[in-house]
């Protein structure tokens, strides 16, 4: 009598149960490997990007209003089409943004006392912390924005970025006053990144941590058009992070968008790899739900984007809930 080959449901191996971000599916693998765009994104990005389209219904109502109406209030079985209508219509009339109201107390209760600095600050550091961004943002202002970005996405990236000028002359940049400034990564923004265990050194202090290896984030470049002075043209650009080998300094490469190719034709323009003065990707990135992995979080509010459509006392109770939770820590 032959054998069958049956599976052993009672012992199971280390690909029987599916999980999210799950890097062992060897079809996902082959179409990834295949993908060289530089605008393309990972496979862990794309995974966390696609969790957050939910959210879009929430905080942006004026693009996402007609989708969501569509996913979350179907046709009913043997519901004439003009009812349909009709229901559909009075849901996105009544439409309350309880989701962004929601987002602005939490962020609002965390920071309620603003972020506290220290006492003994430098003149060069206050300036600093009353301009972080360059554009008169403070460093409790910036947290906020940060902190929301975070909520809505799961993770936010902070970058601490330098101006880049066309001159190379040391004097005429100290002459410019120059200095470093903080940057908000939005998590789409965020097409890859990659990290690894190992010492760094900042500041003459060595230290054993996570570090970024490798990042790839969307940008754009704004400059007058060379045909119409009245008119600003947007170009989309990658900008490329990496550490060509160990211990060298951070390279940093961009791809502009060509006008005239393909949708993904992107090209390295000339004087486009420059070189920081320092061997890490200054990058951090910011979490703002439970962490799963580097770069990587089920964004805090996923379970809640459904708000618009909750009764006013479940939605208090989620307040109280939450408030009381931040006034702890």
């Amino acid at each position: 009598m032959s054998s069958i080959d049956l599976p052993n449901s009672i012992i199971l191996a280390a690909d029987d149960l599916a999980i999210p971000f799950d890097r062992r599916e060897p079809e996902t693998e082959r179409v990834y490997s295949q993908v060289s765009d530089v605008d393309a994104y990972s496979i862990d990005q794309a995974e966390q990007v696609s969790r957050i389209l939910p959210i879009r219904f929430c905080t942006l109502p004026e693009f996402y209003l007609d989708e969501a109406v569509d996913n979350y209030i179907p046709r009913d079985y043997k519901e004439h089409e003009r009812s349909y209508d009709v229901r559909r219509t009075r849901a996105m009339t009544c439409f309350e943004p309880f989701y962004s109201h929601y987002v602005d107390i939490i962020v609002g209760t965390a920071l309620r006392k603003g972020v506290v600095l220290p006492q003994d600050l430098t003149e060069e550091w206050e300036r600093f912390f009353e301009n972080v961004n360059l554009e008169g943002k403070s460093i409790t202002s910036f947290a906020k924005t940060l902190f929301t970005e975070a909520l809505n996405g799961g993770v936010a990236g902070l970058m601490v970025d330098y101006p880049r000028v066309v001159t190379q002359d040391k004097a005429a940049q100290r002459k410019m006053a120059l200095r470093p400034y903080f940057t908000i990564i939005k998590v789409d923004d965020i097409l890859d990144c990659r990290y690894a265990n190992g010492p760094i050194e900042i500041n003459g202090i060595t230290s054993f941590e996570t570090k970024v290896t490798y990042l790839r984030i969307k940008s754009e470049i704004r400059r007058a058009s060379p045909d119409n002075e009245h008119f600003e043209e947007v170009v989309p650009t990658v900008v490329v992070y990496d550490i060509p080998e160990p211990g060298s300094r951070v390279r940093v490469r961009i791809f502009e968008k060509s006008t005239s190719g393909g949708p993904n034709n992107y090209f390295s323009p000339e004087g486009g790899t420059t070189y920081l003065s320092i061997n890490y990707i200054p990058f951090v990135p910011c979490y703002g739900g439970k962490e799963e992995a580097f770069c990587r979080a089920r964004p805090l509010l996923y379970t809640l984007q459904g708000l618009t459509c909750i009764t006013g006392q479940r939605l208090l109770t989620l307040l109280k809930q939450f408030t009381l939770t931040l006034l702890r820590c």
